[in-house]
């Protein structure tokens, strides 16, 4: 019977002969095939990513980071591209390559960078950059490769390079603020732990517990906050502190609520 299931893909570093075996078992039953496959060399590419050769902040937001591609001296044509198999590599401190696919199928773009040359662009999700930073992975300026397979057969690679900055302290960011109904609450946290907020008014009254003593991993940490009191009633127009604890210590932010 034909079946269906998980699709896996492999870069292999060299040009060259291969045999590839797949293995299936169901817990009961096992087998397995083997297929012979060539792989061709890879063409060079250049690829950058689409912020700019600036440093690249991983706790700004959660948006895909684009990075554009192209083709160098024409070594592969635009139609030959499998949009759904790019694949960025970065390169760890401890030498180590970690795959991350993108998000979003490569599109043929526009010739951003002026050189006459139609550029392609992908998206990778920032959260495993975040993941890498945090585990000490990597670190400041990180190398990487650009890879994709072509429909005719063969590769592409670019090498590519960036420094990601994530927030070394303990923080708290507002925005909007002002605000009315509702403000997104950007926690900075360096030591998992329990975390509470707590919102007073200019009197220093407590009017409404964000969280309190809930437990978070060390990272960036996005809340809603409503303007309501404990009470769902709605908050006054003026200015309110929120204090916000963790293990790495305490933090005060001013906020506005306005009519």
């Amino acid at each position: 019977n034909l079946g269906f299931g998980i699709v896996t893909s492999h870069a292999y570093r060299t040009a060259g002969g291969y045999r590839v075996t797949l293995e299936a078992s169901d817990g009961i039953a096992a087998g397995h095939a083997t297929a012979d496959v060539t792989v061709l060399p890879a063409f060079d590419a250049r690829a950058f990513f689409e912020s700019g050769p600036g440093p690249i902040s991983l706790d700004a937001s959660d948006d895909d980071l684009a990075v554009r591609f192209e083709p160098v001296d024409g070594s592969f044509l635009s139609t030959d591209v499998d949009p759904d198999l790019v694949v960025l590599q970065v390169i760890t401190l401890a030498g180590a390559r970690i795959d991350i696919p993108t998000t979003r199928a490569a599109l043929e773009a526009d010739d951003s960078d002026g050189n006459g040359v139609a550029e392609f662009v992908a998206f990778f999700p920032r959260e495993p950059f975040r993941e890498l930073a945090a585990a000490g992975a990597i670190h400041g300026r990180t190398r990487m490769e650009l890879t994709g397979f072509l429909y005719r057969g063969g590769g592409y690679v670019a090498p590519i390079e960036a420094t990601f900055l994530r927030a070394s302290a303990f923080s708290l960011q507002i925005t909007p603020n002002p605000f009315n109904p509702q403000a997104r609450l950007t926690i900075q946290t360096r030591t998992e732990g329990e975390v509470s907020a707590t919102l007073f008014d200019v009197r220093g009254r407590r009017v409404r517990e964000v969280i309190r003593n809930e437990r978070l991993k060390a990272g960036r940490h996005d809340l809603l906050l409503d303007a309501r009191d404990d009470g769902a009633g709605p908050l006054g127009s003026g200015v309110y502190f929120l204090r916000v604890t963790s293990p790495d210590g305490a933090i005060v932010g001013r906020l506005v609520v306005t009519k």
